[in-house]
């Protein structure tokens, strides 16, 4: 058994293997760690390379309004220009929640692992 990192241009090897369905990533999206035996494919494991949006920042005396639909609409603006497709923005206050939903972005049932890397 082999385990090591796969090459980009290698990606199309995680398709060909009918047990891994729709779950092949992308590979300008992903690092991945495959598994193989005798040459085939048996398993991997991948990093995707996502997108966190930050929370805003604005200085109280600017807040209201417009203002963070407008940096919104910037950001997003950024994130296409540069081929993001999905972001992630992570919230904890039911507030920031709830305007989230305002701007549409979509709740997730995801729970959140952190982990270190030694």
């Amino acid at each position: 058994m082999i385990i090591r990192e796969l090459r980009p241009d290698e990606f199309h090897r995680l398709s060909r293997v009918p047990e891994f369905g729709d779950n092949v990533p992308h590979p300008q999206a992903a690092h991945v760690a495959i598994a193989e035996d005798e040459g085939e494919i048996v398993g991997f494991w991948c990093v995707q390379l996502g997108v966190q949006a930050e929370p805003v920042l604005i200085v109280p005396s600017h807040r209201g309004g417009l203002l963070v639909h407008r940096l919104f609409e910037c950001v997003k603006a950024i994130m296409k220009r540069q081929g993001i497709e999905t972001y992630y923005i992570h919230a904890e206050s039911e507030e920031v929640c709830d305007y989230l939903d305002r701007l549409g972005l979509t709740r997730t049932d995801f729970v959140t692992y952190e982990g270190k890397v030694d």
